[in-house]
């Protein structure tokens, strides 16, 4: 469930910085600035939770 939101969150989030990228001129610079955006949280996202899961809290 906690990956889904996740998810969730930077697909939303993706879309919203796509569409008001002011450097974006073309549908095709967007959609490319969009996807890095959610693979980049995606992608932080799963780096930090592998670092964080062994420290004992």
């Amino acid at each position: 469930m906690h990956f889904f939101m996740m998810a969730l969150y930077a697909a939303i989030t993706a879309v919203v910085l796509a569409a008001i990228d002011p450097k974006a001129e073309t549908t095709r610079q967007k959609a490319l600035h969009g996807l890095k955006t959610f693979g980049g949280f995606l992608g932080i996202g799963l780096l930090l939770s592998l670092i964080l899961y062994p420290l004992p809290w």
